[in-house]
């Protein structure tokens, strides 16, 4: 597989509490609920129509309802070349999406993936959260559904598999200390050992 790049990742709840990620990683989908807003308006990017802020419930403050658009605007606009990323089963998973949306029965979204959800580095080494830097896991606190991963950067060397350019410095340096500190080794006597 050749190394993933992309300007933009975005990261996705799927499902209130998780509902619906084990059906999307199953079926390869994406899924976005806001059930009340109509897919029409979504789909001709028709934002600013006041039916657009209605759908939200009543009572919710301006920056709140926004914040909601701004959301449903990425699931809607973004492109095949933006990584999605979600947490399922104590793994990061990842994929691409397709452009097309389709409204389901219950009025749910779905855009379906490229090819399938991964759980795994383009080595195949799997992509377990506690080996994940806590920056990168703290996306999963995001209140929302949808919000861009500030960690880009840093996720793109964990699904390629490479070392970030500092840490690949630190080992280098590491394996030079131990190289020099061998000859240093042999040459102490047991009893230097003691003292």
């Amino acid at each position: 597989m050749r190394p993933i790049k992309t300007e933009s990742a975005l990261f996705i709840k799927l499902g209130e509490g998780g509902d619906w990620e084990s059906d999307c990683i199953r079926d390869g989908t994406l899924r976005l609920g806001y059930h009340n807003l109509p897919h029409e308006l979504c789909i001709s990017s028709d934002w600013k129509n006041p039916k657009v802020r209605a759908s939200f419930r009543e009572g919710s403050d301006q920056g709140a309802v926004t914040r909601h658009i701004k959301q449903v605007r990425n699931f809607y606009e973004a492109p095949e070349t933006t990584l999605w990323i979600t947490f399922h089963s104590d793994r990061l998973w990842w994929c691409f999406s397709k452009p097309e949306i389709a409204q389901l029965s219950d009025k749910s979204k779905v855009r379906n993936v490229i090819s399938q959800w991964r759980d795994t580095d383009i080595k195949g080494n799997p992509l377990i959260k506690g080996r994940l830097s806590g920056k990168l896991l703290a996306v999963q606190m995001f209140q929302g559904t949808i919000c861009s991963v500030k960690e880009r950067e840093y996720l793109l060397h964990k699904i390629n598999g490479t070392l970030e350019p500092h840490v690949a410095q630190a080992e280098t340096v590491l394996e030079e200390l131990i190289a020099a500190l061998i000859p240093i080794i042999k040459n102490l006597h047991p009893k230097d050992l003691e003292t």
